[in-house]
């Protein structure tokens, strides 16, 4: 794939959630790798979706994070190239908490709780309870 098909298709993710209704303002963004040219494009900072041009993507190099062409990069940026760094993904979003409890509250990794674990003695069930 070479740098201008992937901007386009980053422009393009981008627009998605727009269409979606996941991001609000210039809030929230999409970006992809192309991992054998160790390259990132992301949306950049502060352009509104509606502006978007394939070249306004901006371009940085997975290893070093420098900024290599396009309009500035999203403030997203370092945290995208940590999971390109970590996961073997093809692309990241990242998208504002709009509504709700959690609003404006850190995150926190739910991850492990997908995994599968034995039950301790003190929550099996009581033998007198299972009767």
């Amino acid at each position: 794939m070479t740098v201008a098909d992937l901007k386009r298709m980053v422009r393009e993710a981008n627009l998605e959630l727009v269409e979606r209704g996941l991001v609000f303002g210039t809030f929230g963004n999409a970006s992809g790798i192309e991992r054998d040219l160790g390259l990132v494009v992301i949306k950049p900072s502060g352009v509104p979706y509606g502006d978007l041009s394939p070249d306004d993507m901006a371009v940085v190099s997975l290893e070093s994070g420098e900024h290599l062409e396009g309009l500035k990069p999203s403030s997203d940026t370092p945290t995208h190239l940590e999971i390109y760094r970590s996961f073997a993904t093809a692309a990241v979003s990242s998208t504002p908490i709009r509504h709700g409890r959690r609003a404006g509250r850190k995150l926190v990794d739910r991850s492990r709780a997908w995994e599968p674990r034995t039950p301790t003695t003190s929550e099996a069930p009581s033998p007198a309870l299972a009767t």
